[in-house]
């Protein structure tokens, strides 16, 4: 699942194309490593070799926590204007699974928390630390 793939990416800054690493998800049970460089902000960090600049790779990114039961979704926020994207939602904010055998999916994950922000995601999983008792 902790498994990092590369994509072409588009300097902010500059506009130099280059290529990133990212990524898609962390499973903190399974690659703790990978939670400290979420805490860190290494996780789909950018640093552009042509002026510097340093940033987030703007990617979705999904973390998992399957002993304390919950897991958290970043999306960029250009995800907000993109009317596919919003489409895939109820209204209550749950997603519309496009898979036959939803009961499949275990309820932690059905209930996932969507944040905007990679800080807001680990105050989240902050919060969500700090309240689970085993």
């Amino acid at each position: 699942m902790s498994e990092p793939r590369t994509i072409p990416i588009q300097c902010p800054n500059c506009k130099w194309e280059t290529e990133g690493t990212v990524y898609d998800a962390v499973n903190a049970v399974l690659d703790p490593k990978r939670k400290e460089e979420l805490f860190k902000g290494e996780i789909n960090a950018f640093h552009c070799e042509q002026c510097g600049f340093q940033g987030i790779i703007p990617h979705p990114f999904l973390y998992l926590d399957p002993e304390r039961q919950f897991c958290v979704q970043y999306y960029p926020p250009s995800y907000l204007d993109d009317s596919i994207f919003l489409g895939g939602f109820l209204k209550d904010g749950s997603i519309r699974f496009s898979i036959s055998n939803e009961e499949d999916i275990p309820a932690y994950i059905r209930q996932w928390h969507i944040v905007f922000d990679l800080d807001e995601m680990v105050r989240y999983i902050i919060f969500r630390e700090r309240i689970f008792k085993p």
